[in-house]
Order: structure tokens, then sequence, then C-alpha cells
């Protein structure tokens, strides 16, 4: 028996009620938007040659992490709708 079947034939999928992946993408976008600011925090002190390489770093990062945010709430408020569904199903 395969154990990582998420869909069997003439029964709804599954859907996810874990909030490990969602939380796993909101500490990435937090850490994205940390190593940003610190890039851009230590721009200044080192050689005006790599400046430009820490302000780009900085601005790929903030541009990832900010992009990156929407997807990581929906993803949490559908796990959060999910669990919250499951409970009215098993309270019934």
């Amino acid at each position: 028996m395969l154990t990582g079947m998420s869909y069997l034939a003439g029964h709804p999928p599954r859907q996810e009620r874990s909030l490990w992946p969602p939380a796993l993408q909101i500490v990435l976008v937090l850490a994205l938007i940390a190593t940003a600011r610190w890039s851009e925090h230590h721009a200044p002190s080192v050689r005006a040659t790599d400046q430009w390489a820490y302000n780009a770093l900085a601005v790929c990062l903030y541009l990832l992490g900010i992009l990156w945010l929407p997807f990581a709430i929906g993803a949490l408020v559908k796990v959060l709708r999910n669990r919250r569904h499951s409970a009215e199903i098993v309270r019934r």
C-alpha cells in the first residue's frame, strides 16, 4: 500500500491541515527580509566597489520576501479554514 497517496479514485482530495508548511513559509519570508535588512545596513561599511553587490542583494531579497508574503499568508489561511472545517465535521 502506498502511504504517500493524497487521492484515491472516487474519494475527494485530502485537505491539508498541517500548520508546518505555512509556518515555515512565513519564517522563510522573515529570514529573507532580515537578511535584506542586514545587507542594507552593512553596505556602507564595505569597500565602495562592493557596495553595489550588497545593495543589489538587499533589493532582491526585499522583493522576494514581499512577493512571497501573500502566498505564505494565503497558505496559512487555507490551512486554518481546513482545520476549522474538519473540527465542525467532528462535532456534528
